[in-house]
């Protein structure tokens, strides 16, 4: 009886530390993104923002467009798939010297705008692993700087890529003056391709190119 006990404890043991291992990944949203979800994944970041238009695209995209409170212009979001390509593509407004004309997303905002876009995509370990793995590596590794003199001050942009649970991830920084600390999010992209996370090849608007 004595034997027996103790090959059942160690056999509940072992169960646990199988299903202890297991990873619990976040729940990935039906493509293309639905206005419920978009509003879900905002509440969640803890974001204010809020779906000011819906635009259908021709295959299988569709665009939203947020505003903020005071109702100036955040981003856009994209996203769709194409065959068995599963994309989500964050374009936030690009800096400006003006703030009443176009809004802009400093560093202090960046946790809770990533936050928003894994919880959209879907398939991470937890709604913190690509901005852990961004803070990580941004500008340490897996992070080219190029110049851009389209960009106010003669800044540069820099791009972070990584795979991710086998999501090839894209985050893009704006510098626009190289002598200034400030740098502002411009894009968040997911794909589930193993091509360029930058090759947006088949998405109907350049925008996102």
């Amino acid at each position: 009886m004595k034997k027996y006990l103790c090959s059942l404890f160690f056999f509940i043991i072992s169960l646990s530390v199988v299903y202890g291992c297991e990873k619990q990944v976040l729940p990935m949203p039906v493509y293309p993104l639905d206005a419920a979800t978009v509003t879900e994944a905002l509440k969640e970041a803890e974001l204010s923002w809020m779906i000011t238009e819906e635009e259908p695209w021709p295959e299988g995209q569709i665009v939203y467009t947020l505003h903020d409170e005071d109702d100036k212009l955040v981003a856009f979001i994209l996203s769709g798939i194409l065959n068995e390509r599963r994309l989500l593509d964050v374009s936030f407004m690009p800096y400006s010297d003006n703030p009443t004309i176009t809004q802009f997303m400093p560093e202090e905002e960046w946790e809770k705008a990533i936050i928003f876009a894994t919880l959209l995509y879907g398939g991470f370990e937890s709604k913190h692993q690509v901005y852990d793995c961004f803070t990580n590596d941004h500008g340490e590794k897996n992070t080219v700087a190029v110049p851009r003199e389209e960009i106010v001050g003669n800044g540069e942009v820099s791009t972070w890529q990584s795979e991710i649970n086998g999501i090839y991830c894209l985050v893009r920084i704006e510098c626009p003056y190289v002598s200034m600390p400030q740098r502002y999010l411009n894009t968040i992209r997911f794909d589930n391709t193993d091509g360029d996370a930058f090759n947006f090849e088949g998405v109907t608007s350049g925008t996102y190119n």
